[in-house]
């Protein structure tokens, strides 16, 4: 069952203001370990064509055989050049404790399916004495319909229209919000740190300070509303909006102010390729399988029930 206080509305220049930014960890296994027969893994230079120069599909590489720190990697490319023995595979005598003498490209290539940056790579070693690379990447994608966002309140909600700035509303100052969201999540919630939040914050940026604002102390509401009164401010953070459809003024003073907000980081672009994985194996049963098989698929506030 969806929930209307659920629901957020997103300004359409919001991704040019603050670009929403997901970032994953893509843990890779060791680059180092010992083989059944006593040789290693290797980390090695980027291999390189005819005429000298690096081939493409390793162009973020370093002479260490790692990727570049702030390079962009696509998907299929190499980000780790690991090199493994050429017999490898051969359980003969012959080649048990032979010294490997040939080796061949086994490289971690980038499987994401958007485009991300290298932004740091970890070198380090494990209990067993083999070495571990950790490689973080990061990718930015754009604010969309489905995408979820919450407060360091707990305060999550499902962005449900993305609006074009010009039909945001906006105050005295010309400023519009990037979210907006239905109050009717706060009696339920009774999350008043996020209103002391929006209070102090909104002071805070005022006078050019931090302020601590939680429901647990820190920065005292009376201190903030005299900040805001001393700045030509409500004294309760409530601002003048103006749509900017009709450009007649609103009804009722809106709370509004700086808020830090986190978007989770599965996206509709993960789920809907989830749930389609999901269709396609339940399709591959048998029709007695397929019927007695129970299942719902959440995704997001809709909820997909297959019997």
């Amino acid at each position: 069952m969806s929930s209307l206080q659920e629901i957020r509305y997103s300004d359409e220049a919001l991704p040019e203001r603050t670009v929403s930014s997901l970032s994953f960890i893509s843990l890779v296994p060791e680059s180092d370990f010992e083989l059944p027969f006593l040789s290693y893994d290797r980390l090695a230079d980027p291999p390189k064509a005819e005429n000298g120069e690096v081939l493409p599909r390793y162009g973020i590489l370093d002479l260490d055989g790692l990727a570049h720190v702030g390079e962009q990697v696509n998907p299929g490319q190499i980000y780790i050049n690991k090199q493994t023995p050429a017999n490898a595979n051969d359980n003969s005598l012959q080649a048990t404790g032979a010294t490997a003498s040939s080796w061949k490209n086994t490289g971690m290539s980038y499987k994401g399916p958007i485009p991300g940056y290298i932004d740091k790579v970890m070198l380090t070693d494990t209990d067993q004495d083999s070495t571990l690379v950790k490689v973080l990447v990061r990718q930015t994608r754009r604010p969309e319909l489905g995408d979820k966002f919450s407060s360091r309140h707990g305060q999550k909600g499902v962005c449900g229209l993305i609006i074009p700035q010009e039909d945001m509303p906006f105050n005295d100052q010309g400023t519009c919000p990037d979210i907006i969201m239905n109050p009717h999540g706060f009696p339920s919630r009774m999350t008043v740190g996020k209103m002391l939040e929006l209070l102090s914050g909104k002071a805070g940026v005022l006078r050019g300070t931090f302020e601590y604002g939680t429901a647990f102390g820190g920065s005292k509401a009376e201190d903030m509303s005299r900040i805001l009164i001393e700045n030509g401010y409500s004294y309760a953070g409530k601002d003048y909006l103006t749509s900017g459809i009709t450009g007649q003024p609103l009804e009722c003073y809106v709370y509004m102010g700086p808020i830090y907000y986190q978007k989770l980081k599965v996206s509709r672009v993960s789920e809907l390729r989830w749930v389609l994985n999901r269709l396609t194996s339940f399709r591959s049963l048998p029709c007695s399988t397929w019927f007695s098989t129970r299942c719902t698929l959440v995704l997001g506030t809709l909820s997909l029930c297959l019997s």
